[in-house]
């Protein structure tokens, strides 16, 4: 027994340091967690990704041109009377411009009237032929007149008709290059007329979009942006 007394009494006290150094480490480890700063919370969101289609928008700069675009010109000489508005609608056949037609129309009826003489001859004649009254060759010379004055006639009313500068499609009157009471002859440029209803765009598309753009794919045209002021 008195060997063992020592043995025993040097376990207690290892056991007695041992809590104690125990004890001062768990406080040491508590204060540096009260002491160290709390961390912000971060907000997290979740998003589930699927396919889905999207439109791929290309601006493209072109140029527009109508289809139909003409320059009308006067056909006879004479005083301008008439001249549609820059701006003007005129459907086909419409008159654009008019030049004066007084001369034009006295020259009709006396065309009409010298056909009418002739042609009443001719009628007259036509009997006398048939009855051998008069010659073949007498009678081919009142057929001839006849023919004669009805192509000066119909040449007369040309020149009526020449008269009045018409459109050859419907369209707008863009612009004027003569004004009321100026003189105009044959060629003088008088209006350009364009169907502004149905143009054509070009446009020329990137390399690199060339694949992306083929025939049927859908265009938005803006012309907003050419708008004066």
């Amino acid at each position: 027994m008195p060997r063992t007394a020592p043995l025993l009494l040097l376990a207690t006290m290892l056991l007695g340091i041992a809590g104690l150094t125990g004890g001062c480490g768990d406080q040491q480890v508590s204060d540096a967690t009260a002491k160290a700063p709390s961390q912000p919370k971060t907000r997290v969101e979740t998003l589930v990704l699927e396919p889905t289609s999207f439109t791929d928008v290309i601006e493209l700069t072109g140029s527009v041109e109508a289809l139909d675009d003409a320059t009308l010109s006067s056909q006879t000489d004479g005083t301008v009377t008439m001249l549609r508005d820059r701006g003007t609608r005129v459907q086909e056949g419409g008159i654009v411009a008019a030049i004066n037609a007084e001369e034009a129309e006295a020259a009709v009826e006396q065309a009409r009237a010298q056909y009418e003489l002739a042609q009443d001859r001719f009628e007259r004649q036509r009997p006398l032929y048939r009855d051998s009254i008069i010659s073949a060759l007498e009678f081919e010379q009142v057929r001839s007149e006849r023919n004669q004055a009805r192509a000066a006639l119909t040449q007369a009313k040309k020149r009526l008709s020449n008269t009045r500068v018409v459109a050859p499609f419907s369209g707008t009157v863009e612009e004027r290059f003569i004004e009321v009471g100026e003189q105009a002859s044959p060629g003088t440029r008088v209006a350009r007329l364009v169907n502004t209803r149905q143009v054509k765009v070009t446009a020329g598309v990137p390399e690199r979009f060339a694949n992306d753009i083929r025939e049927g794919t859908p265009v938005q045209l803006d012309f907003r942006r050419y708008n004066a002021g």
